[in-house]
């Protein structure tokens, strides 16, 4: 999933900002996902960490918060794997591609361009991930494939036939 913005103004850029980082509470949050939210320096990307052993990314986290730790640092940290991200460009990125809008004045003006993107498969990967246990894949309420399963003992076509009419 992946979503771009264009805005007139800093104000506009931190109001669509508040939009997509509560649509990703809300996601990772109704997927029982606890996720670290790390916010580069610069301020202008956020990135979402499930803390796994294959993660791609190494986080140092202290007193509830964390941050991306420096390439090769490998001491107290954790391996996290980015499932969420966005990204604020300058407008001279907008400009370098001759992207332009009028406003109230009827001038032409740059946009900011963001960009917000949550990997679909990583998702995937964290919500079983974080849901197994010894007696499988414990899928959020809502999200499971199925609610229930009813697998006959006998193999044999009309029991499944009538067990299936009896479930629909």
């Amino acid at each position: 999933y992946e979503a771009y913005s264009f805005d007139a103004n800093e104000e506009s850029v931190q109001e669509t900002r508040k939009v997509f980082e509560s649509i990703f509470e809300k996601i990772f949050s109704a997927l029982q996902l606890k996720l670290a939210r790390v916010e580069y320096p610069s301020g202008d990307f956020v990135n979402y960490f499930l803390p796994h052993t294959d993660g791609e990314h190494r986080l140092i986290t202290k007193n509830g918060s964390a941050s991306l730790a420096p390439p090769g640092e490998k001491k107290e940290t954790t391996k996290a794997l980015s499932i969420g991200m966005y990204k604020v460009y300058p407008s001279e990125f907008s400009r370098t591609f001759n992207l332009t809008f009028s406003d109230a004045s009827n001038h032409p003006q740059n946009p900011i361009m963001s960009t917000y993107g949550i990997g679909v498969s990583r998702l995937l990967f964290a919500m079983v991930d974080c849901g197994k246990d010894q007696y499988g894949i414990q899928w959020p309420q809502g999200y499971a494939p199925f609610d229930y399963a009813i697998v006959p003992r006998q193999h044999s076509i009309e029991i499944w036939v009538r067990t299936a009419r009896l479930v629909t």
